[in-house]
């Protein structure tokens, strides 16, 4: 992925007949075909190109960091990874799924009707990742039944065939003990908010700016990551749930007015990050003489408590720095605990000195 193999989820196989199946499959690979998922990551490199360039803009860091502040890419939660094709996208493939099923000798209609299956699954609440990344382009019924009168009449596999049973019936027998294993997501434990940073700070200096943070807490960063701050168990796999993340953005608008650079920003942080919900609207501020905006998220939080996702905070900071390059910070906390964290995070924004 992107373009690569495609893989049959378990629950599939059990919630589906073998023409449902088959019509996700056409699905899938006609997005493939259609290369939908690579003009994305396309789409999502040219905003981030001028990122490669920000080694030689903000330069190079004291004590052994050497890259350049890369964006935020898909380091807030795990599932950020999966981004969300569009309308267009879902109604092309469905149109040359449909084709390929068709082709195959399964009823295309499976399409309309797997999908509404899981609609109805769905019961109003969030619904699975893939009606998440796969919306509902408003029509699907009415497209497919369009294009469906224009093929030869044919009969179609009306019932599921024995090799499907048999799959089927092998993972009924693996167990409900083995199926929770492995559908539980592992997930981060939730840290102790008052004594995740120690009194003492330390500064770190960077050609471009300057930030102190507690001496207590790990750096690390790369290229696809931007420079991350945090306390011991604050971050696991790429994932960030407690601490600092600071990087860099150019923007590809020509002028220079903060906000429009900030509203391409928010744009661009919400596509790779679909599950972030707006808390409040951008609020303009000055941050050690320099304008400034903020704006929070709520999202889903890689710490889990009793089981279950807490609701996470993330606060965004940006203001101009040198090279039209507009320097930003995100600050990253379950929300039972943001608050508790919040004068950690403010001593080191507010000892921000941007060069």
């Amino acid at each position: 992925m992107p373009g690569g193999p495609i893989y049959v989820h378990t629950g599939l196989i059990e919630a589906a007949t073998e023409s449902e199946l088959a019509g996700v499959m056409g699905h899938e690979i006609s997005h493939v075909v259609m290369r939908h998922s690579t003009r994305q990551a396309t789409k999502q490199m040219k905003a981030q190109l001028p990122l490669a360039i920000l080694g030689g803009v903000l330069g190079v860091g004291v004590g052994g960091w050497a890259g350049a502040l890369g964006q935020m890419g898909m380091s807030l939660t795990a599932g950020s990874v999966f981004m969300k094709y569009s309308r267009d996208a879902e109604t092309d493939a469905d149109m040359v799924g449909a084709q390929i099923i068709y082709d195959a000798g399964f009823d295309p209609q499976a399409i309309v009707s797997f999908f509404a299956k899981l609609k109805e699954q769905q019961g109003g609440k969030s619904g699975p990742q893939f009606l998440a990344s796969h919306p509902d382009p408003g029509n699907r019924a009415k497209e497919i039944s369009r294009i469906l009168s224009r093929f030869p009449v044919k009969a179609f596999q009306t019932k599921d065939s024995a090799e499907f049973l048999a799959a089927k019936k092998s993972l009924s027998d693996l167990g409900p003990e083995t199926s929770a294993a492995v559908e539980k997501p592992p997930g981060m434990r939730r840290l102790q908010a008052a004594s995740l940073a120690n009194a003492n700070y330390k500064i770190f200096q960077h050609a471009a700016f300057a930030i102190s943070y507690p001496e207590n807490w790990r750096i690390s960063g790369d290229a696809d990551s931007g420079l991350k701050m945090y306390p011991d168990g604050g971050a696991s796999g790429g994932t960030l749930a407690y601490g600092t993340m600071i990087s860099g953005f150019q923007p590809k608008t020509k002028g220079k007015e903060l906000d429009d650079a900030a509203r391409e920003l928010i744009a661009d942080i919400e596509m790779t990050n679909p599950d972030l919900k707006v808390a409040n609207s951008p609020q303009a501020f000055t941050l050690n003489g320099r304008s400034a905006r903020k704006l929070d998220w709520f999202g889903n939080s890689a710490v889990r408590e009793d089981g279950k996702a807490l609701r996470e905070r993330v606060r965004l900071v940006a203001l101009p720095a040198k090279g039209g390059v507009v320097l930003y910070l995100v600050f990253v906390a379950p929300e039972p605990d943001f608050n508790a964290l919040w004068p950690v995070f403010e001593r080191m924004l507010n000892s921000l000195q941007v060069r």
